[in-house]
């Protein structure tokens, strides 16, 4: 599992868009760092953009980040750890 924040202030809120069921959608671009940054955020995310403003050059806006979340109580969240306990 990944947590993470987005901030809403830095959405260009001109790129939002309904669906046809009423939504509103942000396009959003995720990629996994190379290495964690001070927070230990290694997950970027950026604001999608039109095919417009890629071929203009135009940068994506940076809008967030997320890391890994390991629970406390189980460090290792790929192994669980099972009781056997039935009578067969």
């Amino acid at each position: 599992m990944y947590i993470g924040k987005i901030n809403l202030n830095k959405i260009d809120k001109e790129l939002l868009f309904n669906a046809e069921s009423g939504a509103i959608y942000c396009d959003i671009v995720i990629w996994l760092n190379d290495k964690p940054d001070q927070y230990g955020n290694n997950i970027s995310i950026k604001q999608g953009m039109s095919k417009q403003d890629r071929e203009a050059g135009k940068q994506a806006d940076y809008i967030g980040n997320a890391k890994e979340w390991k629970s406390q109580d189980n460090p290792d969240n790929n192994k669980q750890e099972t009781k056997d306990d039935l009578p067969f």
